[in-house]
């Protein structure tokens, strides 16, 4: 399933003075106030805490808005580092263009009700380093479009990195190690059936219709992509990649 400019365009690069180190990505929470007011929307950033250690040196993220424009070095951002989780979260400030963001947890797998069963393509989105054709997308702010395969659910207690960072409990895809995608968020594919079934989520309904006119049919599939989580790191075997739900 190809995926959209708004799918890949919520995801970025974190850096250190100007030179890009790994990935991260644009989320937003809807405000308990006025949550179907878009201005009243909480915006965030969310990476690997390995990605930002409390290391004293100022991380500052890459980012190309919805018309393609590079903002590099997005900053300074206080990043926040919850205890015994690889996982660290800045607050996004309102910028003067229109970001792509992902909506949590309305588009989580959660959240939609996707059952994810084993064998199903996961992508995941971030950046690409160590060959000599990265340079040119990376200095441009293009992240790379990686996909892989579903290989085991909510497993436990797996160690990761080298053995520095453990999760309690994580998803397992088939994959190849390459350095830059710590942090790079997971979209998982989907297939949606007619109402009898599995009903298309409700933000979906309206744009079918724009696009093909019609009122969904019963037996009819239409594929979306839903956020899985976040890849963290490569297990003890390079080839398995280790996703924070």
């Amino acid at each position: 399933m190809p995926l959209t400019d708004s799918m890949v365009g919520v995801a970025g690069f974190v850096s250190i003075g100007g030179k890009p180190i790994g990935s991260c990505f644009r989320v937003a929470v809807r405000s308990e106030l006025r949550p179907s007011d878009p201005e009243w929307m909480h915006s965030y950033f969310v990476t690997a805490q390995h990605v930002v250690p409390p290391d004293g040196q100022d991380r500052r993220v890459w980012m190309t808005d919805a018309e393609g424009h590079l903002s590099k070095d997005i900053g300074p951002l206080t990043w926040h580092r919850p205890d015994g989780l690889d996982v660290a979260v800045a607050q996004a400030e309102r910028l003067d263009r229109w970001w792509y963001t992902l909506l949590v947890p309305d588009m989580a797998v959660s959240r939609e009700g996707v059952a994810c069963r084993l064998g199903q393509l996961v992508h995941y989105i971030g950046l690409l380093k160590l060959t000599n054709n990265a340079a040119a997308m990376v200095e441009r702010g293009q992240p790379m479009v990686r996909s892989s395969t579903l290989g085991a659910l909510n497993v436990p207690d797996v160690s990761y990195d080298g053995g520095s960072w453990r999760a309690e409990r994580s998803h397992l895809i088939d994959c190849r190690s390459r350095a830059g995608f710590s942090g790079s968020v997971c979209l998982i594919e989907s297939l949606f059936t007619g109402p009898v079934y599995d009903p298309v989520p409700p933000m979906l309904t309206a744009e079918i219709r724009r696009r093909t006119g019609a009122e969904m049919q019963m037996g009819s599939l239409y594929p979306h992509a839903s956020f899985f989580g976040m890849l963290v790191g490569y297990g003890d075997d390079p080839g398995v990649g280790v996703v924070i739900p």
